[in-house]
């Protein structure tokens, strides 16, 4: 009895000590390199996928002073309309982050597949998977990510970089989530050989079908973003109609506390149900 609870304590062990050994691997970067933890981090990262030559802490600077100019300009106007435009401003820095990173992302997507489906077929010619990936890129501009990613790991090579180091460091610059199949793949086949051309087309066609999956939510999704776009359209030209039918409108509206109220709150749903539409509607594979 006392052997069996022996053993059962040692496994309990075992495992919790697993446990804390992945959680602190998944707070790690590749190859043991720390990376910075919570809203820190999460910004470098988006930098860095963005393809923005910026430090954090002027994205922060910028977000700030964008927040501190557009909540003094509305502050006569009413406190909260200062509080809610400031925080939207304070935004803009970061959603254009977002919006490069994702145009980023797509120029990557759209050549991925042709250079894994040129590598597989220059590694069936008889190339070697070195010749057959650097082969694969000479077509693409100079200026396309999946080139410089796949330049920046031959390079690495050359340099003498271990291949785990190598192979670890492509396309951490771009937000795609086929990427680690790659690098799984593409280690495998270095370290231990293999057929490596059916997997390149086989991770070529997953890319493509994820690819045509976001193209026909984003064809299904476009009444959501009319909607959106109506919605935040034809409200100023509502109240520009009823300004011209009523003469005391805009002193009513700016200076009477209970309109001045409700129209900011009515302001306030309306730009959260057109933020909220436009979510909905980026769908992202």
């Amino acid at each position: 009895m006392q052997s069996e609870r022996l053993a059962a304590r040692r496994r309990t062990a075992a495992l919790l000590g697993s446990n804390d050994r992945s959680r602190q691997r998944s707070k790690s970067g590749d190859e043991g390199v720390p990376v910075m933890p919570d809203a820190e981090g999460m910004l470098a990262r988006l930098i860095v996928q963005s393809g923005a030559d910026i430090s954090a802490r002027v994205v922060l600077r910028r977000a700030l002073l964008l927040s501190i100019i557009a909540a003094a300009l509305c502050l006569p106007v009413h406190i909260a309309l200062s509080g809610a435009v400031g925080v939207a401003a304070g935004a803009l820095p970061f959603m254009r982050l977002l919006r490069r990173r994702r145009e980023r992302a797509a120029l990557f997507s759209r050549d991925y597949p042709s250079v894994l489906l040129a590598a597989s077929s220059s590694i069936k010619a008889g190339l070697t998977v070195h010749g057959a990936l650097e082969r694969s890129v000479r077509l693409l501009s100079k200026q396309s990510p999946a080139r410089v990613e796949v330049e920046q790991l031959m390079k690495r090579l050359e340099e003498g970089a271990s291949r785990d180091v190598a192979v670890a460091g492509f396309g951490r610059t771009v937000q795609q989530p086929d990427l680690p199949l790659f690098r799984s793949a593409l280690s495998l086949v270095l370290e231990n050989g293999g057929r490596f051309a059916p997997t390149l087309e086989r991770l070529a066609r997953v890319c493509q079908d994820r690819e045509s999956l976001a193209r026909s939510a984003r064809v299904r999704t476009s009444g959501m973003r009319m909607t959106a776009n109506i919605l935040l359209g034809v409200t100023p030209l509502i109240l520009l109609m009823v300004a011209v039918r009523t003469e005391e409108n805009w002193d009513i509206l700016l200076h009477h506390p209970v309109a001045r109220t409700m129209g900011l709150v009515g302001a306030g749903i309306i730009l959260v149900s057109y933020c909220t539409l436009r979510r909905m509607s980026c769908f992202e594979a």
